[in-house]
């Protein structure tokens, strides 16, 4: 069955440093059952080859992963990225060979009226004056900008490990080096440069609590910064020197006519018995059947009822939602809410409202984890 799914204004999406989620992986499958994100940026997650992301996400997102590896790293554990898209959003991974030695995914998502292209990056604290890991990473933005249309959005977030630089706010929500109190080595530098080349602005202001930024977010050339804020709640846990973060980005979303799990069943109680018998006792049944094949005539008869009763029968459909077994009515209701909250304080970013959705979330999380 075909059904059309509901447009959306903006994509909201969650970005942390999580510091490793391989030891807590059904708390995280837990924390993302809820979908309150479109896309979920995590960074230095730890994960290898022996962790599916089908274990943390279920099939309710699309993953798209760079664990660490022998080609972006001499250290055998920690770092990776990954991205998760709502299933059911036009994603897909960019890739090029040249970039194997990043730890970084670029995608792109179809949205109504242009392309976003979303990157998430990690440069650990050791290679970040590492000019050709820099180069590298930088001459794939460059690449992106190439095969971008002037109307499409490029967004870079992740973890710099530049806590030398300082900001300061420049116009409509973007942030400018503040050269007076900024250190900046070779491979700060090379980033700037590279970026203000590529005409992308840095708009993450949210510092952590050494008053640090080591996240950072860049869009490439429009008219106001995305919103963006501390988000209420981390998806698990709370990262040292990692504020957990609510990026959204307006626009309406492409979702095209695609496959839904339905079943459809015929309400026989309220079909239309007269018309059935009318049309039934209407054919001549000895010219229409074949009485020398009784297989054919079997199947003529059946293609014929079944025609009558799907014009003469009313239909129910039920659609059968995907969703995880431990979710009741009561979880997929406060769920509902949850999201709705959510909305809320990011249109109005008042105190109350965010301690709305803290409480909400502390519930729902409790009733989850009993239900599950």
């Amino acid at each position: 069955m075909l059904l059309r799914r509901e447009k959306r204004t903006w994509l909201c999406t969650t970005y942390q440093n999580v510091g490793g989620l391989n030891t807590s992986v059904e708390d995280y499958r837990l924390a993302v059952s809820d979908g309150c994100y479109d896309i979920i940026v995590l960074i230095e997650t730890w994960l290898d080859s022996r962790t599916l992301s089908s274990q943390v996400f279920g099939s309710d997102y699309e993953v798209f992963r760079c664990d660490r590896n022998s080609n972006n790293s001499s250290k055998s554990s920690g770092g990776g990225v990954l991205v998760a898209v709502r299933s059911g959003l036009k994603a897909k991974a960019i890739v090029n060979d040249s970039w194997t030695c990043l730890e970084q995914v670029w995608i792109s998502v179809k949205m109504i009226d242009r392309t976003l292209f979303l990157c998430s990056l990690y440069i650990p604290p050791d290679r970040v004056r590492d000019t050709e890991l820099i180069e590298t990473h930088c001459q794939s933005v460059f690449t992106i900008l190439d095969t971008a249309l002037p109307t499409d959005d490029v967004l870079v977030v992740g973890d710099f490990n530049l806590a030398g630089i300082s900001w300061r706010p420049s116009h409509s929500g973007f942030l400018c080096v503040d050269s007076e109190h900024s250190q900046l080595h070779s491979g700060a530098i090379s980033i700037l440069d590279s970026y203000s080349a590529a005409t992308l602005t840095q708009f993450n202001h949210v510092l952590n609590e050494n008053g640090r930024t080591l996240d950072l977010c860049f869009v490439s050339t429009r008219d106001q910064a995305p919103y963006t804020a501390v988000a209420p709640c981390a998806l698990v846990k709370d990262v040292p020197h990692h504020p957990p973060l609510i990026i959204n980005v307006e626009n309406s979303l492409v979702h095209d006519f695609e496959d839904a799990v339905a079943s459809v069943s015929y309400d026989f109680r309220r079909a239309d018995h007269r018309s059935i018998a009318e049309v039934l006792t209407s054919i001549d049944w000895e010219h229409v059947l074949d009485p020398g094949d009784v297989e054919t005539a079997a199947l003529t008869f059946s293609n014929i009822l079944a025609y009558v009763v799907d014009r003469h029968v009313p239909k129910r459909i039920q659609s059968k939602a995907s969703r995880s077994p431990w979710q009741t009515s009561e979880l997929r209701k406060m769920k509902t809410i949850k999201r709705a909250a959510l909305r809320q304080l990011t249109k109005h970013r008042t105190l109350a409202l965010r301690n709305h959705y803290v409480r909400l979330n502390h519930e729902y999380q409790r009733t989850s984890r009993q239900c599950f």
